[in-house]
């Protein structure tokens, strides 16, 4: 393609659906407040990167999309701008590699991308159901699961995996980049995970376990031999193999650090670009 890729900072500003957004605009804001939200859970504020391919002002087609969550002190930026995603999405769709498509990182706190216990923050609802909506409705995208794919980094690959499992009606393929797979009594767990009984409602073991949305998406997992969290990551794997779920795997030299997490993005890319539904 020979069009201009963009790169857009906006912000979905209330809970309700917005309907006015321009993607096509010339001079996209260069960015906005981070997302903010009152005690009782009712977001005031969410802000995310939108990737548009090389072509997307050059056609009328529609695009897949892919939803990428952040790491425990990481922003929305992370993927796109900190680890290069966006540029090298770019490159490679500008080279024929991959098939273009639309990329979203939203922001998502220090919060796991689930609904907290109590009145807490509701992560899940807002990126598998209001922001999706927001997204189709304002993009040109092919709004079906087959063309919709989320993927996380660290605490997002936890993130991605129990919002594919509790959407599947949603999303096709999960992406996993060196994933924290927390349970209840791990150490340091916040304490809006809750009890047990609430927790299983997003644990990805317990989901994958009594579920049967399992079946319908196919993972990818990128993980360091080095990697803290790699044993329990291997332990999810094992019940994938127990499901008869598809998956690919990969473990490379490395550790749970910023110079693993910014490699072998291109790989994350290819998956994407391999198994999502362009038309």
């Amino acid at each position: 393609p020979t069009g201009r890729s963009d790169i857009l900072t906006l912000e979905l500003a209330s809970a309700a659906l917005v309907g006015n957004l321009n993607p096509a605009k010339d001079n996209p804001p260069l960015d906005t407040n981070n997302c903010r939200w009152v005690q009782n859970g009712t977001r005031i504020g969410c802000t995310y990167n939108v990737f548009l391919p090389p072509d997307y002002y050059d056609s009328s087609r529609r695009y897949a999309v892919v939803y990428l969550l952040h790491g425990w002190g990481g922003e929305y930026q992370e993927w796109g701008i900190w680890m290069g995603t966006f540029g090298k999405a770019d490159a490679l769709m500008r080279s024929g590699e991959i098939p273009p498509f639309i990329i979203v990182a939203p922001e998502g706190d220090h919060d796991y991308w689930f609904n907290h216990a109590g009145d807490g923050e509701r992560w899940s609802d807002y990126v598998a159901s209001e922001l999706v909506s927001t997204i189709d409705q304002n993009y040109r995208t092919l709004a079906q699961r087959e063309s919709r794919a989320i993927g996380g980094l660290s605490m997002g690959g936890l993130g991605a995996m129990q919002i594919a499992l509790n959407h599947s009606d949603e999303f096709s393929l999960v992406g996993l980049r060196s994933p924290t797979l927390r349970r209840i009594g791990d150490p340091d767990t916040p304490d809006f995970f809750g009890d047990q009984t609430f927790y299983n409602q997003y644990d990805p073991f317990v989901l994958a376990e009594n579920g049967s949305a399992l079946g319908r998406l196919r993972a990818f997992f990128i993980i360091g031999d080095a990697d803290i969290w790699l044993g329990r990551t291997q332990d999810f794997r094992s019940l994938l193999d127990q499901q008869g779920a598809p998956y690919e795997w990969h473990v490379y030299p490395g550790e749970h650090d910023a110079a693993f997490f910014d490699s072998h993005v291109e790989d994350d890319l290819r998956f994407y670009g391999a198994n999502l539904a362009i038309q």
